[in-house]
């Protein structure tokens, strides 16, 4: 099992705390255009048995993407294991303005609490999407930025930290109506604590 090793202001950072923290990063292009949830970002493999209390993986990522020439409503959400866990940040169809272009950037972080076979996590998800076509002026779907955040309200359960498991940021759209895209352009994994 992992350890985690706290580090305090002034601390010096010796190659034992450090050989538990890591980052990596890409920048694989993966494009999504289905009204199911897929992967967007890159898929990282969080190693069987690397899982421990007071450890936390996060992704950042971001692309750009067309809203569809019908407006469809576009999800976000943290992937583990494949499937879609914790909250669901929804932009509304009518943020983003018919056929605009716009650009994007997520943080999602998955935080163990308790491990095993049947561990149990809590996950976040924050960023912001902002029509790129338009100077930054909220009020009307040319202009929007939308910030969005959220964790999820109760931890969640079943995570097997003893196999390794997939971690993602998943999004789809409301529908396919209108050929939205949305699209991935640089992904940073890390591993912190």
């Amino acid at each position: 099992m992992a350890v985690a090793f706290p580090i305090a202001a002034g601390q010096r950072l010796t190659s034992a705390v450090l050989n538990h923290m890591y980052a990596i990063a890409d920048t694989a292009v993966t494009t999504v255009t289905q009204a199911t949830a897929q992967n967007l970002s890159t898929v990282y493999v969080i190693p069987a048995n690397d899982m421990a209390a007071g450890v936390a993986y996060r992704i950042t990522c971001g692309g750009d993407g067309t809203q569809g020439s019908t407006r469809q409503n576009l999800q976000f959400n943290v992937g583990i294991a494949g499937a879609s866990v914790g909250f669901s940040a929804v932009i509304d169809s009518t943020a983003l303005a018919v056929s605009a272009l716009f650009r994007w950037r997520m943080q999602i972080m998955l935080i163990p609490v308790t491990t095993g076979a049947a561990g149990t996590y809590c996950t976040s998800i924050e960023g912001c999407v902002t029509n790129s076509a338009s100077n930054i002026i909220p009020g009307t779907a040319a202009n929007n930025s939308v910030p969005l955040g959220g964790h999820n309200l109760a931890t969640g359960t079943g995570l097997d930290t003893t196999a390794a498991q997939n971690f993602a940021l998943r999004c789809q759209w409301g529908s396919v109506t209108g050929a939205p895209t949305i699209t991935c352009r640089s992904t940073v994994f890390e591993r912190l604590g």
